[in-house]
């Protein structure tokens, strides 16, 4: 993007051009060296980040001619982001490097943090979480015998993150458990909530869900009292996947209600539809397919209106799968047929290979056996494209069924002889007993 983002960005820009042509026109070169800075900083906020590199290499010869060595590592760090922002990681690293150099040499430790958090922050969008860590924590280490909260305070957040990212859940937790308490002591009420989110997310992940409870809570109220509506959507949120993992149904339901609704009343269609999609999928897997109808009426909906096919094939699937259960079956035909050429057009095999199963199973108890057997014969040529064994065994004990429904034993005793092997294979104990008990009354 070359322009601001926005009308606010653009006047914004325009003061901070506006004080840069009065330092030009005093020749006060300290001044031009803020204000060039300043307004590179402006257009790599509003994503213009060639317009951003511009100014700050203006920035660096002027401050390079009044030897100003602390402007100098500032204009080279904000350079380097500008480069990373351009995706030339190479070169951003380079001038970071430059940066750090520069803040090492007249011993600037808040510069110094900073630079380490830069080229932590490009190892780990360069994919290098390890390399990235070891300059977060050198940063953290400095910020600490500082005591400078703030920079504490994000170099813990960052480090959380990756060691999530790492599955590392006990040094996550250690290093947000440290950005919380360091917001706490800021009193940055909004960063307090972030951490007792991303807190909540590691004790969910390590399932101590009573601990995790605790952090989703208090989360929810600090957004509360921020008047927030996002931040409570996203807390909201967290306590819906945390009584799902805890397998309870009504609080599952009491918190998906309330952000489904939150996210109504402030057009978040996409934080709303996720919400539907996580809730029905916990309904069903609960067994409760009725309750999850109107779910997945109102998710339909906002897939229509938004346009968004795969949202669409999500919803269509799912109520196809309700109604099956409720034995709808005309109407899960429907939505089978509907969401399989959705997943056609989107060229979604695993989908595709899926809901042929699942037409199949509905044609077979409609009587169509004839449909039902090449409905599954082509899901069961996708699953082994795709290498799918449980579903080449489910499509196998189909083709079984529908066989032996035609009074054809052969056919289906020889799917089921090689259901058995597949679920043999997948270690299905009690599959296997369910194949062979039909391959015995076969």
């Amino acid at each position: 993007m070359s322009e601001p983002q926005t009308a606010t960005d653009q006047l914004f820009i325009e003061q901070l051009e506006n004080t840069l042509q009065r330092a030009r026109s005093r020749a006060d070169t300290s001044a031009i060296i803020q204000a060039l800075a300043n307004l590179g900083k402006a257009y790599l906020d509003a994503g213009s980040a060639p317009k951003g590199l511009t100014q700050f290499e203006e920035g660096i010869e002027l401050a390079e001619q009044i030897d100003d060595q602390e402007a100098q590592a500032r204009l080279w760090g904000f350079k380097g982001m500008a480069l990373e922002k351009l995706g030339n990681f190479h070169f951003a690293r380079l001038a970071l490097l430059k940066s750090h150099k520069l803040a090492k040499a007249i011993d600037h430790k808040p510069l110094i943090i900073d630079t380490f958090i830069q080229l932590g922050s490009l190892q780990a969008d360069m994919g290098q979480p390890t390399k990235a860590i070891s300059k977060l924590e050198q940063a953290f280490g400095i910020a600490l015998a500082q005591s400078d909260r703030l920079r504490q305070m994000l170099v813990a957040g960052r480090l959380g993150t990756l060691f999530l990212g790492l599955e590392a859940l006990e040094k996550a937790a250690e290093y947000f458990a440290s950005a919380l308490h360091a917001a706490q002591a800021l009193g940055n009420s909004r960063a307090e909530c972030l951490y007792n989110l991303n807190l909540g997310q590691v004790y969910l992940a390590n399932a101590e869900l009573e601990l995790a409870s605790e952090h989703f809570e208090q989360a929810l109220n600090l957004a509360g009292t921020l008047d927030d509506p996002q931040a409570e959507i996203n807390a909201l949120n967290h306590l819906l996947r945390l009584n799902i993992a805890a397998n309870k149904l009504s609080l599952a339901m009491l918190y998906g209600d309330h952000v489904i609704r939150l996210s109504r009343e402030h057009n978040e269609q996409p934080a709303e539809i996720a919400a539907i999609n996580l809730l029905v999928s916990f309904l069903l897997a609960q067994g409760q397919f009725k309750r999850a109808l109107p779910y997945l009426k109102r998710g339909q909906t906002i897939a229509e209106a938004s346009g968004d096919w795969n949202w669409q094939l999500a919803m269509l699937a799912s109520r196809g799968d309700a109604q099956y259960q409720l034995a709808q079956l005309e109407p899960a035909l429907a939505d089978y047929t509907g969401a399989l050429e959705l997943a056609v057009q989107l060229h979604d095999q695993p989908a595709q290979a899926q809901l042929l199963g699942r037409l199949g199973a509905v044609q077979a108890e409609t009587g169509q056996l004839a449909a039902a057997i090449q409905s599954s014969e082509k899901a069961l040529a996708l699953a082994t494209e795709l290498a799918d064994l449980r579903l080449q065994g489910e499509q196998h004990m189909q083709l079984a069924f529908s066989y032996s429904d035609l009074g054809q034993p052969q056919p289906a005793s020889d799917h089921c002889r090689q259901a058995v092997a597949l679920y043999q294979t997948l270690g299905e104990t009690d599959l296997v007993e369910r194949a062979q008990a039909l391959l015995s009354e076969l």
